[in-house]
């Protein structure tokens, strides 16, 4: 990831670190509990969590009694995570994990992976961390595979945050975890109601940025312009975000 992006990233989500703690969407118990689900944290496992940001899958995955690292580039993200009992933080980059080469049971990467530049680098750094037979937890959302919808979905979410780099494809998700070399791929979908009003003021764009999203979703209630179902809810405009878990063994 070139300088540039990594200082808007840390930027970003330096102010955007406290709303991002307490939105609604991030803390849901029900989301974490289908992503630890799928984890199967051990006790005594050692766990990486990259891009962990506030500490809130760390947090699950501790419960169950594993050993959980986090990572993230995002000092006051961090601090949020230890303030809230993290025991082992480390500031870095997933590009370049600081860590010996097979030393976790499992590496999770929740809602990050649309923030990397080099997401392919990300997927081979997370490998060479497991040991064999390890596995990889990966939630994201997950772009539209009709081109004209994904390209409005995209502007959509560039003008929101301007640390989104790129929103991948459930086939382009697939492709990097193979890259890398893991085996036994597998996927579900999962949905999620989005507030649109939370979910803009959590980023913090421009009053014009915010404005245009407001008018690019609105005009979705009557065509699906972005592959998203828009709706309003007594006058409150939602959506349903399409995402996807993956889980893969490195061999």
């Amino acid at each position: 990831m070139d300088d540039d992006q990594l200082s808007t990233t840390e930027r970003a989500f330096a102010r955007q670190a406290r709303a991002f703690a307490h939105s609604p969407l991030q803390t849901d118990p029900a989301r974490l509990r289908r992503l630890l689900d799928w984890v199967e944290p051990g006790a005594g496992e050692r766990i990486l969590d990259v891009g962990c940001g506030p500490g809130i899958v760390l947090g699950g995955l501790a419960a169950a009694g594993a050993r959980a690292v986090g990572l993230d580039r995002t000092i006051e993200m961090l601090r949020l995570a230890r303030d809230g009992g993290a025991r082992l933080c480390v500031r870095g980059e997933g590009t370049r994990l600081p860590f010996p080469d097979g030393c976790f049971e499992a590496v999770v990467c929740r809602n990050a992976c649309h923030h990397f530049l080099d997401p392919e680098a990300v997927g081979r750094e997370m490998a060479r961390v497991l040991r064999r037979g390890g596995r990889v937890i990966v939630e994201d959302m997950r772009a539209p595979d009709d081109p004209a919808q994904r390209a409005y979905h995209e502007s959509i979410e560039k003008l929101r945050d301007i640390s989104h780099v790129r929103t991948l494809t459930r086939l382009g998700l697939r492709d990097i975890l193979a890259a890398a070399g893991f085996e036994a791929l597998e996927d579900v979908p999962v949905d999620f109601v989005i507030d649109v009003d939370e979910w803009l003021d959590r980023a913090y764009p421009t009053p014009d940025n915010r404005q245009r999203c407001v008018d690019m979703l609105t005009a979705c209630l009557d065509r699906d312009l972005c592959g998203l179902r828009v709706w309003r809810d007594a006058g409150q405009m939602r959506f349903e975000r399409q995402s996807l878990m993956l889980r893969a063994r490195r061999p």
